[in-house]
């Protein structure tokens, strides 16, 4: 009865730490984003790093669509909806565009930006649909 108590407690303990495969890491001057379960809106002046977003799925028949604008720099766009993770998207300066993932399966989806190196004006939009 103790260890399965015990154990109960440390399950409960992991769902509540938020552990994810992916993790956050950038460094930015205006900076403005917002995320819901369904939709992620992201702009800057200056960005360098890895944000990650979370989303959800709810059915398997949904996609992410995107738009895309980016003035300097070179940033990759990756998404996982639990088969790992996946390229959506590569933009580089002066670049400006829109499209939509694969089908996503149903459930939680890593949504991360990811620069390579320093990159300005950019604005970026994801809803799952």
């Amino acid at each position: 009865m103790k260890k399965t108590i015990a154990v109960l407690i440390i399950l409960f303990a992991l769902t509540l730490c938020g552990c994810t495969p992916y993790t956050s890491s950038f460094r930015a001057v205006g900076y403005v984003h917002s995320n819901t379960s369904k939709k992620v809106d992201m702009s800057f002046y200056e960005f360098n790093g890895r944000q990650v977003f979370n989303l959800k799925a709810k059915s398997g028949d949904e996609h992410i669509k995107y738009t895309a604008k980016l003035e300097t720099g070179k940033a990759d766009v990756y998404y996982d909806s639990g088969e790992g993770k996946v390229l959506l998207f590569t933009i580089n300066g002066g670049d400006e565009f829109n499209g939509q993932s694969e089908t996503l399966g149903a459930g939680r989806v890593y949504l991360i930006v990811e620069t390579d190196g320093k990159c300005s004006g950019g604005s970026f939009a994801f809803k799952v649909e």
